[in-house]
């Protein structure tokens, strides 16, 4: 039996840990760390200050700027700084053993570097998971109240990102359809094949041709091309549409079958040990379950639209936070 003092060691130790090295990233970060880490950040906070203009069409960036706005540069930073430690503090609860500490370091690692060093539209999704486990820890027992809150949360921050909508609209599906036996999920399967099969073709533009347009914009070769990743069929029809889909899977969760690199690495493991918690939270009891399938739907939704590599490392360490649950049920399900 593993002492509460030595849990509670541990948990310092990953605390004192991750608020340095985040402490030097949010302070140095541009110092050391690519540029490309920082654009989409000094891009929104450079409008905040009014050196660019954010006469755009309403968007992520649009709403984003105007969150920011609302509360200036400068406390902008310090709110974006505060909720980084707030991130740690949480996350650190969750360790339990040696292991526990390793891995889930190595799943916020993307996150605390990408999405929290800097403010970004990654703040904003920090501060939704952080509410989202704090209702489950608070209104698990009381479902009807749990379900209003995150689904009104989510219908909220679609307003800054749409697909968000079709997030939460498969995390509802998917999660209550499970509870079905094989024949209702059989049928709802087909009835959601027949769907997409008849969706106009403006919707299959509107939703997997964008990653198209925006790496057309893009400089080809160089370092980092590889990573980008085009619709190998134009998305006009069903058949496309799904072919691009499935194309889409081999390369943002099997990347070393597309490109060899450190970052392929990283990411290949990354996915493994993501698949390996989920497989597990799948079969998991309680709130453990439910977080799966809302982390699964982020992912499912991200691979119709992600234009590289990167992007999708990022936006699904943002959401990571939700199966570490999984990581504390399966070490005591192993001690029992």
């Amino acid at each position: 039996m593993v002492s509460y003092s030595y849990i509670a060691a541990l948990r310092a130790l990953f605390f004192v840990f991750w608020f340095l090295l985040y402490f030097s990233l949010a302070i140095y970060g541009g110092e050391f760390l690519p540029e490309k880490y920082f654009w989409d950040s000094q891009l929104i906070m450079d409008m905040v200050a009014g050196y660019e203009s954010y006469e755009m069409d309403e968007g992520s960036y649009y709403y984003t700027v105007k969150i920011f706005d609302f509360f200036g540069v400068h406390l902008t930073y310090f709110l974006n700084f505060i909720l980084g430690i707030l991130f740690i503090f949480f996350v650190a609860s969750f360790v339990s053993s040696l292991s526990s500490f390793m891995l889930i370091s190595y799943l916020i690692f993307p996150h605390v570097v990408l999405g929290l060093a800097r403010p970004q539209k990654e703040t904003i999704v920090t501060f939704l998971t952080l509410i989202v486990m704090y209702f489950i820890s608070i209104f698990w027992s009381r479902k009807k109240i749990l379900w209003v809150l995150i689904i009104v949360l989510y219908l909220t921050y679609g307003i800054v990102r749409e697909y968000y909508f079709l997030i939460i609209l498969i995390f509802l599906l998917s999660y209550n359809v499970s509870s079905f036996d094989k024949k209702r999920i059989l049928i709802f399967c087909a009835v959601g094949f027949l769907f997409v099969m008849a969706a106009p073709s403006e919707i299959y533009q509107m939703v997997q041709g964008t990653r198209d347009v925006f790496n057309a914009l893009r400089p080809s070769g160089g370092v980092g091309h590889e990573t980008i990743y085009f619709n190998p069929f134009p998305p006009v029809n069903a058949f496309n549409f799904i072919m691009n889909y499935l194309s889409a899977i081999k390369f943002f969760n099997f990347p070393i079958l597309s490109y060899l690199s450190v970052n392929s690495l990283y990411l290949q493991l990354y996915v493994c040990i993501v698949l390996y918690l989920l497989r597990y939270g799948l079969f998991s009891g309680g709130s453990e379950r439910f977080l799966v399938f809302l982390f699964f739907s982020h992912m499912l939704v991200l691979l119709l639209f992600e234009p590289d590599a990167g992007s999708y490392m990022r936006h699904l360490s943002s959401v990571a936070i939700y199966i570490l649950p999984v990581i504390d049920r399966l070490r005591n399900d192993r001690a029992r």
